[in-house]
């Protein structure tokens, strides 16, 4: 590879860091956490949280990498996280599913969830990786009754869970 390859490359790692931190990825900030900052995603990733902590959010797309980001679920993608999961495991893919066909269709299901992204990062960044996986117990539990079509049980339990959080932390 070619110095000026290998610069490209460096380049482009270091945009798609400082995109995924800019754009707000507190799951990424709590769950994962940088242990050695050798890489040129680990370098841009600290930038961009350090830029998005001074300047603000700043939309994914807008950081210049071209590709986008599913918002997904901030409270169980962060569990899921710190468990070990991917981001296609089954208690997301159930749950956006959830949240995409049952939540919606409630009569106020849009601002509850525009609700719940705005309050969402702010609740995650004070969650420490045992909580996280705390939580992702209320998190089997809400799947499990949507597995038994018991969909207002289940919504009931993830919002108790996030109520209780946001009142635990002031959000």
């Amino acid at each position: 590879m070619s110095g000026k390859d290998k610069q490209q490359e460096n380049n482009e790692e270091f945009a798609e860091g400082y995109a995924e931190a800019r754009s707000g990825n507190v799951i990424k900030d709590v769950a994962i956490g940088f242990h050695d900052n050798s890489s040129q995603f680990e370098k841009g990733y600290e930038q961009g949280k350090e830029d998005r902590s001074e300047h603000g959010w700043k939309s994914y797309d807008e950081c210049g990498t071209g590709e986008t980001k599913d918002s997904g679920c901030f409270l169980t993608t962060a569990c899921v996280q710190a468990a070990g999961l991917p981001d296609n495991c089954r208690e997301l893919t159930v749950l956006r599913h959830f949240r995409d066909n049952f939540v919606k269709a409630l009569t106020d299901g849009d601002t509850l969830i525009q609700e719940y992204y705005d309050q969402s990062p702010r609740i995650v960044e004070k969650l420490t990786v045992i909580e996280l996986r705390e939580i992702y117990a209320t998190i089997q539990d809400a799947v499990s009754q949507i597995d038994r079509g018991e969909l207002s049980e289940a919504f009931k339990t993830y919002a108790e869970m996030f109520k209780g959080l946001r009142n635990r932390y002031f959000i």
